[in-house]
């Protein structure tokens, strides 16, 4: 199950929805770029739904970004088609 992360002011990421129990994270950057990453860690995506003052940015750069995610770019081109469950 899919849980969208409430909005914070980032120029970079227009959107986030995560899914703590299978450790995926589909988000939306600015510029209109949509990717799935799997294999982000669980408490991670836990420690961002529970603390509504974490930069955005600096979550995914420090989480979805790391060596252990797997980046999949997404094969729809609206925001409002995430979450795509197609997990």
């Amino acid at each position: 199950m899919f849980f969208k992360v409430p909005f914070r002011t980032s120029d970079a990421i227009e959107a986030i929805y995560v899914n703590p129990l299978k450790g995926v994270v589909e988000l939306a950057y600015a510029k209109g770029n949509l990717y799935r990453y799997t294999n982000v860690s669980r408490r991670a995506i836990v420690n961002l739904l529970l603390n509504p003052s974490m930069s955005l940015g600096f979550w995914v750069n420090t989480n979805c970004k790391a060596d252990r995610a797997i980046c999949t770019p997404l094969a729809v081109w609206d925001v409002k088609q995430l979450p795509t469950f197609a997990v």
